[in-house]
């Protein structure tokens, strides 16, 4: 029976695209600069593991592939009356704007963030399919707003559900993704399409990384086949 489980395990689509993908830890937490120096510091780090030998796109996410996303509660949904007692909970993501293409969660309507989602521009987000079914039934998504305080972030586009790799076996549960620049946070987690194995270019982006952040530190750098194998393994 367990052989058999593991075996489905290993069938189990995670949503993403798992090859040739390498995910970086980041802690600002520990960064010796200005907080304020940090946007631009991202900035500078991207376009150099972006332009490294054997990269073919990066991006910067809130939280990574391996765990879960923390969950928020209280979201207003347009459209649905919240019942007395009850919390709407999604699982929240922050991401720059080759996020969903770095990391292979395909889009099946609408779109994804881009580079016009800009700090100045209205909020928007991306939803998995999971909260687009379980909110908006019927494929009604799209256009729809959510929100904390007020119905201020606009759906604008709808992706497959992906798993977190340490939990292969659990439900994706309702997910949102949200644009970087209208966030003012800093993502600890650096994802790393590249041309061929990843761990041929490792060292290419620890360097590229040392280059334009060096008071950034890397708490780990792993493939995301890895973080796969060690998810299977736990199940």
């Amino acid at each position: 029976l367990f052989v058999r489980s593991f075996r489905n395990l290993q069938h189990t689509d995670p949503g993403i695209d798992v090859a040739h993908l390498l995910s970086v830890r980041l802690d600002p937490r520990l960064a010796s600069e200005e907080p304020s120096r940090l946007p631009a510091t991202y900035d500078r780090l991207l376009d150099a593991v972006s332009a490294a030998p054997g990269v073919r796109s990066a991006s910067f996410a809130m939280c990574g592939l391996e765990r879960p996303c923390a969950t928020q509660g209280s979201y207003a949904v347009e459209g649905r009356q919240r019942r007395k007692g009850e919390s709407v909970d999604f699982r929240i993501n922050v991401v720059s704007p080759t996020y969903l293409s770095t990391v292979g969660i395909p889009v099946i309507a609408g779109r994804a963030l881009d580079a016009h989602d800009t700090a100045t521009a209205p909020r928007v987000a991306v939803v998995n399919k999971t909260l687009a079914d379980t909110y908006f039934p019927g494929g009604l998504a799209i256009g729809r707003r959510v929100g904390l305080d007020t119905l201020d972030t606009e759906i604008v586009g709808i992706v497959e559900d992906a798993r977190a790799l340490s939990n292969i076996a659990g439900p994706p549960g309702p997910a949102i993704f949200m644009a970087l620049a209208q966030q003012p946070i800093a993502p600890r987690s650096l994802d790393v399409r590249t041309i061929g194995d990843p761990r041929l270019s490792a060292e290419a982006v620890r360097i590229a990384i040392a280059a334009a952040a060096p008071l950034l530190p890397i708490e780990s750098m792993t493939t995301v086949d890895e973080q796969l194998t060690r998810g299977l393994s736990r199940d």
